[in-house]
C-alpha cells in the first residue's frame, strides 16, 4: 500500500504486537491547500504480526501490494509465453518478492526470539 507522510519513515517500527516495515520511500513534490509548493514522503508499507514466519511476512508483504488475484494472473500470464518478453508488470513483482524476502531476513535477525546469548 502506498503511503503518504510530511515525516521521513522509518524502514521497521514495532508498535505493541504488530510491525510496521516501509521500503521505496521517496520525497515528492505536492501543492498545499494555499498553492504553495512543499514535498511529502511517499511510500509502501505493510504490517504483519511480532511472531510472524518468514513466509507469513513475505506473503504479508506480496499482499500490501497486490491481491493474490493479481498476483496468480502476473505468474500465469509469463507462464503462457515460450519466449522472453520484456514484461514489466512481471519484472517489478519479482523485484517486490526479492524486496520482501529480503526485508523479513532482516527482521528476523534482530527479532529477540532469534537473538542468542
Amino acid at each position: 500500500m502506498l503511503t503518504y507522510s510530511q515525516t521521513e519513515p522509518q524502514s521497521i517500527t514495532i508498535e505493541k504486537r504488530q510491525v510496521r516495515v516501509t521500503w521505496n520511500a521517496r520525497q515528492e513534490p505536492v501543492n498545499t491547500l494555499d498553492g504553495e509548493q512543499d514535498t511529502q514522503w511517499v511510500y509502501n508499507e505493510a504490517i504483519f504480526d511480532l511472531y510472524d514466519t518468514r513466509e507469513v511476512i513475505i506473503r504479508k508483504i506480496i499482499a500490501s501490494v497486490h491481491t493474490l488475484e493479481d498476483e496468480l494472473a502476473l505468474i500465469n500470464n509469463e507462464l503462457v509465453w515460450s519466449e522472453p518478453v520484456d514484461n514489466v508488470e512481471y519484472q517489478e513483482y519479482q523485484d517486490l518478492r526479492d524486496t520482501a524476502k529480503r526485508i523479513a531476513e532482516q527482521y528476523l535477525a534482530m527479532r529477540v526470539d532469534n537473538l542468542t546469548d
